[in-house]
């Protein structure tokens, strides 16, 4: 479990640091603070797999 936490932690940072514009990564923080699946629509395309999987590592 430890190695998933760590995996995804380096998944997002990369999202944050590499590929994501300001205004695309208010909602992608706003959606992980909600924690709900239903609100995914709401991301960019690219970022949608990315919180799919961290969603389908907690649960």
């Amino acid at each position: 479990m430890l190695t998933k936490v760590l995996k995804m932690t380096s998944i997002i940072d990369d999202t944050f640091d590499a590929y994501a514009t300001y205004d695309e990564l208010v909602p992608f923080n706003d959606v992980i603070q909600r924690w709900d699946i239903s609100v995914i629509d709401s991301l960019p395309p690219y970022m949608r797999p990315v919180y799919q999987a961290l969603v389908d590592v907690y649960n």
